[in-house]
């Protein structure tokens, strides 16, 4: 009897422990949502209970027996993130009013796979919708980028709601109820929002691609085709893409979206290589920022072929390491001296920043407005934005470069052309009707009229052997430098050092050669006075000077080349120049030049007849040009200038007794006139015969 009491006592208690448990758990468990007239908006995140379907195994009838395992939520916005499970959500509304009401449930996240939504009442479905974005989107009860559904909720009414939801994407569930006029008034807003960031979006690639077709710089088309995918990946991300694009085909929004990443990224590893210059600055960032863009490249072509599980991961981890790795090579390259990288590091900084603005507000962590929550969007548009402004000071600073480069190349060139012209004279390239003297080649040639002189150092070799070495070069450097600018003056050209010997070139009158060549007598004077540190006796110099016919160009090889004269005319002026020392004058010329003379009562000019000059057979006429004569001599010349006309006309005319007397007339008026004592002695040889022939 005490037995069957205490067991009666101990079941009844057993029982009133069950009840009070089941009570709490309900009490605790299954608050509902209350519904009024008055409500806008209400985040459903900490007021719904779940359960994860790790073995995605049960239907609603199924889990409707495991509500007791259902699990109250803590977060204002539910994340899962990447998870095989598919999750329960179960939560209870109760319309407090005495007369219908009617809202709207907004899951704001359009990402998700699969969404099973079952609207119940006193243990009846009054509405089962099947959508997700695996579904097609003509299934969804109002054709919305989200997943919207309405509610029709009867006065006083309670009612349960169930969602099933499962992705192989990131689990994400925003879920709210509102109220036709706030879901209008909010959605406007939206629309006006992703109209003017997209409208911005289009105007930076129509910009930015008309700046490509004018300048013609790649990272202009890799900066377009990033904009395009950051554009196409936001049109994917927010819905937009699947609405309007591709409704009926719901498995290409899995294949696609990780193709778009891999192209964003992919374009954007390119435009971070060209724009920062990250191969010439950092090298090894550089074939990291390779191995990155190669994975991209398989991103997207797997991206059609593995799974969407197992493909978005590789896409989001690996686009984690790009943020990383573009900003820490912005960084060095701006440290580097690169300063467009500035722009960069502020556009980046800005997109991370309207990211991480949108994860706080998502974590309930920043209040909801308008610049909470399109801050991703916001932040994109001004790194697009900062990044073309990037653009436009890399342009201006490559073109600073460039200028400076031309410049610099510029001055290299101006440098060569000095440089070369010491061996090939510029004038030398112009009489080759060359532009420039880096034009002239070998084998290049012109036939053309021009005078040619030689200046001679007499008795150089005697000289020489007063010399060392150092010093003989230092003679004869000082020895040019003298002569070569009264060349220059004259318009005349060096063509080659011979030795101590100048061979210069003149392509005008005659007249300045001649000039050229009685003003380098006159500076013998000048030159005498440097050189007497040298211990060294005055020199003198002779001059020959022709006029005529002659090839001018280039002989040797591509490797080496050399300029020359050829022809009659430069030989003939080598050895009239020789003839100095046999008649110990300074000047000497040709009767081409004397000729050609347009000017001849400014020379002293004595003709030297009937002259043998080395390696020709037939003779010529020579005349002695004296105006660069020491004062003394010069008075003497003039002074039997007739005499000597008259003399060397009788010579021709054979008569050479009376030649010869005129001649030795003249010498013993002026014993240092060696020309006079040539013919002298010459005639005095031959006179006893009668067909003297000199």
């Amino acid at each position: 009897m005490y037995y069957t009491n205490f067991m009666n006592k101990k079941n009844i208690f057993f029982i009133l422990l069950m009840f009070f448990f089941k009570t709490t758990l309900q009490s605790q468990n299954y608050d509902e949502v209350l519904i009024s007239k008055n409500l806008k908006e209400i985040p459903l995140g900490e007021k719904i209970y779940i359960y994860e379907d790790k073995m995605n195994m049960y239907t609603l009838e199924e889990i409707q027996k495991h509500l007791s395992e259902f699990r109250k939520s803590d977060e204002k916005i539910l994340n899962f993130g990447y998870t095989t499970s598919s999750f329960w959500l179960y939560f209870k509304l109760k319309n407090v009013e005495k007369d219908r009401q009617k809202f709207l449930l907004s899951l704001s996240y359009p990402l998700l796979d699969i969404v099973d939504f079952y609207f119940i009442s006193k243990n009846k479905i009054l509405k089962r919708i099947e959508t997700g974005d695996m579904r097609n989107f003509s299934q969804r009860e109002i054709q919305h980028r989200n997943f919207i559904f309405s509610l029709e909720l009867e006065p006083e009414e309670i009612y349960e709601v169930y969602f099933k939801i499962e992705s192989s994407g990131s689990i994400q569930i925003p879920l709210s109820i509102i109220s036709y006029e706030s879901f209008i008034e909010k959605e406007l807003q939206e629309q006006y929002v992703q109209g003017i960031y997209y409208g911005i979006m289009l105007v930076m690639i129509l910009y930015n691609f008309f700046l490509f077709l004018s300048i013609k710089d790649k990272s202009y088309l890799y900066y377009i085709l990033y904009i395009f995918g950051i554009m196409m990946f936001s049109l994917m991300f927010s819905g937009y893409a699947f609405q309007f694009f591709w409704p009926d085909f719901p498995r290409f929004s899995n294949l696609i979206l990780p193709f778009m990443i891999g192209f964003l990224a992919f374009f954007a590893g390119l435009f971070s290589m060209y724009f920062l210059k990250i191969k010439e600055l950092t090298p090894i960032l550089y074939k990291i920022f390779l191995i990155l863009n190669f994975i991209f490249i398989l991103l997207m072509i797997v991206s059609f072929f593995l799974s969407y599980k197992v493909i978005i991961r590789i896409a989001t981890y690996s686009i984690l390491v790009f943020v990383i790795l573009a900003f820490i090579s912005s960084i060095r390259c701006y440290f580097k001296g690169w300063k467009p990288a500035r722009f960069y590091i502020l556009a980046w900084t800005m997109l991370l920043l309207g990211m991480f603005v949108l994860a706080l507000r998502q974590l309930g962590k920043l209040p909801v407005n308008l610049f909470t929550e399109y801050s991703l969007q916001i932040g994109s548009v001004l790194e697009v934005i900062l990044l073309s402004l990037g653009l436009a000071d890399r342009i201006n600073v490559l073109k600073e470069e460039k200028e400076k480069a031309e410049k610099e190349i510029l001055e290299t060139k101006t440098i060569m052309l000095e440089s070369f012209s010491r061996f090939v004279p510029k004038h030398f390239a112009n009489l080759l009707q060359k532009n420039s003297i880096l034009e002239v080649k070998a084998g290049d040639s012109v036939e053309k009229k021009l005078t040619v002189l030689f200046n001679d150092i007499k008795n150089f070799t005697t000289l020489s052997e007063m010399m060392s070495v150092k010093e003989t070069f230092q003679f004869l450097n000082t020895y040019f430098e003298v002569m070569n600018p009264i060349i220059l003056k004259y318009y005349g050209f060096i063509d080659k050092f011979i030795g101590d010997e100048i061979m210069a070139l003149f392509d005008r009158e005659p007249d300045l050669s001649l000039i050229s060549a009685i003003e380098m007598r006159k500076s013998i004077k000048e030159f005498n006075e440097k050189i007497k540190n040298l211990n060294l006796p005055p020199v003198d110099m002779g001059i020959g000077i022709n006029y005529g016919q002659m090839m001018l160009g280039t002989i040797g090889t591509q490797n080496r080349l050399d300029t020359t004269v050829i022809g009659d005319v430069v030989n003939i002026a080598s050895r009239v120049q020789q003839l100095t020392r046999l008649y110990a004058t300074s000047i000497l010329l040709t009767e081409n030049v004397y000729i050609n003379l347009k000017q001849k009562d400014q020379f002293y000019l004595r003709k030297i007849p009937k002259v043998r000059v080395k390696g020709r057979i037939e003779v010529i006429n020579v005349y002695e040009c004296f105006n660069g004569d020491e004062e003394k001599k010069l008075e003497k010349k003039l002074m039997t200038l007739n005499k000597y006309e008259e003399a060397v006309y009788l010579l021709e005319n054979k008569k050479y007794l009376e030649s010869y007397q005129l001649f030795n007339e003249i010498y013993k008026l002026n014993t240092e006139d060696k020309v006079i004592e040539f013919y002298c002695k010459k005639l005095q040889k031959f006179i006893p015969g009668s067909d003297i022939q000199i």
